[in-house]
């Protein structure tokens, strides 16, 4: 079993870094279609106390996303709103690190 938690202090000397680049495309809604796809990549580093550089828990090295969809107007009046939408994800993989080295 992980141990989550601890009752020890903690202590900052270390420094992070973050870099990257995103990019957005995107279409509002006309004739009731629309999408967005938005992508990034980037690099979440720190170095710790001693010196070493290590990659951070939250570093995915890249995240792309596309959302799409398309309305329809039905109903007697026209006062009704049929959606079907879509949204795919795809991203880097989580970092583990154990906890005793």
């Amino acid at each position: 079993m992980i141990n989550m938690f601890f009752n020890g202090t903690l202590v900052s000397k270390g420094s992070g870094r973050n870099i990257g680049v995103d990019i957005t495309f995107e279409r509002f809604l006309h004739k009731g279609f629309y999408y967005l796809f938005t992508g990034s990549v980037f690099d979440s580093r720190y170095t710790a106390a001693e010196g070493i550089e290590r990659s951070t828990r939250f570093s995915k090295n890249y995240v792309f996303n596309i959302i799409g969809g398309k309305e329809w107007v039905v109903g007697r009046d026209n006062n009704n709103i049929l959606g079907a939408n879509i949204r795919l994800n795809y991203l880097g993989g989580n970092r583990k690190e154990s906890l005793d080295k």
